[in-house]
């Protein structure tokens, strides 16, 4: 009989932290007062905040907390036991009506993820805004003659998969990982925290 190993998977974590996300909402309110016009990155429209520094605001401190504690819940996973993964890096977003992210990756750090503070009504029910976590492309290249014969892809053949937003939503996946975010279409903000993860030895 035949068998199936798969080899090399790539994870995704996702689950609802404890944390009052109504804190978060406050705390993009502050940062967008003071830099209105943020920086430009993988952004197409939207608004994303310089990266903030963590440990200045408690808000930001306290989350990183109950990330880290929910991220380094899988450090058996991977099979670490000499480390654990500690948060880098942070900033926010803010989409509109079409505004979108482009495919892009979070280089050098291990891990990347994102965190939904508020998301409109309706993206709850379409796909709109969705994230989307997509094979590298020479794997792209590869599946692309799966093409035309595959009524449904499977983890075999699938070039991607998308994660809708729900506020109090987390998503942690490898940094590496080609990801973009779809146009909003609704004219309410969708706003989101993103961050990065480095790996503490000790």
């Amino acid at each position: 009989m035949m068998k199936l190993d798969y080899l090399f998977p790539r994870p995704v974590f996702h689950s609802e932290p404890d944390f009052d996300v109504s804190r978060l909402k406050a705390f993009y309110n502050k940062i967008r007062e003071l830099d209105e016009t943020g920086t430009r990155q993988s952004n197409v429209g939207g608004w994303q905040s310089n990266l903030i520094n963590i440990d200045e605001h408690e808000t930001t401190r306290d989350f990183r907390d109950v990330v880290e504690e929910n991220i380094n819940s899988m450090l058996g996973e991977f099979g670490i036991v000499r480390a654990r993964f500690k948060m880098s890096a942070m900033w926010l977003n803010c989409n509109i009506n079409d505004n979108t992210n482009s495919d892009h990756i979070h280089g050098p750090a291990f891990l990347s993820g994102t965190y939904y503070i508020k998301v409109p009504e309706p993206l709850e029910e379409t796909e709109d805004g969705a994230l989307v976590i997509a094979d590298t492309f020479d794997q792209q290249y590869y599946k692309s003659a799966f093409l035309g014969c595959c009524d449904q892809p499977t983890h075999l053949s699938a070039f991607s998969t998308s994660y809708v937003p729900e506020e109090g939503k987390l998503i942690i996946f490898s940094s590496n990982q080609i990801h973009r975010v779809r146009p909003t279409y609704v004219n309410e903000e969708r706003i989101s925290t993103s961050f990065d993860f480095d790996l503490e030895y000790f």
